[in-house]
C-alpha cells in the first residue's frame, strides 16, 4: 500500500509539472478518508465520497482526489504512537 501511495502521489505532481504553457490555479485538491473513518472504509463509502464530492460543489471548486487512507502504516502503542 505504501508502494501505491507513493506512485500516486508521484502522478499527481507529475500532472501539474507536464501541463504546457499552464500553472495550476490551485495545488492538487482531494479528500482523505483517514480524517473521517479512520481505518472503516469500504467500497461503497468511496462510492457515496465521490457522489458527495459532486453534488456540494467541491469537484466543480477543483477536488479532483480521494485519497484512500486504510491503516497503512501499521499499528499504534496504547498511546497512540506509530509503531
Amino acid at each position: 500500500m505504501k508502494k501505491l501511495f507513493l506512485i500516486f502521489t508521484a502522478a499527481l505532481l507529475l500532472n501539474n509539472l507536464t501541463a504546457k504553457d499552464k500553472i495550476p490555479l490551485t495545488p492538487p485538491m482531494g479528500w482523505m478518508t483517514w480524517n473521517m473513518f479512520g481505518a472503516n472504509i469500504n467500497e461503497q463509502l468511496i462510492k457515496d465520497i465521490a457522489d458527495a464530492m459532486v453534488s456540494s460543489g467541491m469537484a466543480k471548486a477543483g477536488y479532483e482526489y480521494i485519497v484512500i487512507d486504510d491503516l497503512w502504516q501499521g499499528k499504534r502503542d496504547k498511546n497512540g504512537v506509530l509503531q
